[in-house]
């Protein structure tokens, strides 16, 4: 089969919008995540904001926190007691990026958690 010129372009349009249409829809892969136990927890960021506000950890046991910072911004969370002392600050990083650190045993009580970068990003651990 022989085409125009007019096929030719035709056929060109036609396949740039299916490559198109396929890229337009997918996003960039997301941070994988390790292997983690059954005492992390998971605290994301996105569009400066933590999309997880609110989490739970067991009373007396160290922890580990997975910090999924999904902003090219930089990102950490600072977690606070009762009398706003710093009980944990996990490293501060640009994502977007996956970060696991080990956090200690809380006694029980309600934290509090911020980002020290963007102090409106906050959030509550509860130790029960």
């Amino acid at each position: 089969m022989r085409l125009t010129r007019h096929g030719r372009a035709a056929g060109l349009g036609l396949a740039a919008a299916v490559a198109f249409s396929a890229c337009a829809g997918s996003s960039a892969p997301a941070t994988p995540f390790p292997s983690l136990g059954a005492d992390a927890v998971v605290v994301t960021a996105r569009n400066t904001q933590f999309t997880t506000q609110s989490v739970h950890v067991a009373a007396g046991k160290a922890w580990t926190l997975a910090f999924d910072n999904q902003d090219n911004l930089p990102h950490n969370v600072v977690i606070s007691d009762q009398n706003n002392t710093t009980v944990f600050a996990s490293t501060i990083v640009t994502g977007p990026t996956l970060k696991v650190e080990a956090a200690p045993a809380l006694a029980a009580g309600e934290y509090h958690f911020v980002c020290a970068v963007h102090s409106e990003m906050h959030g509550t651990l509860t130790v029960p």
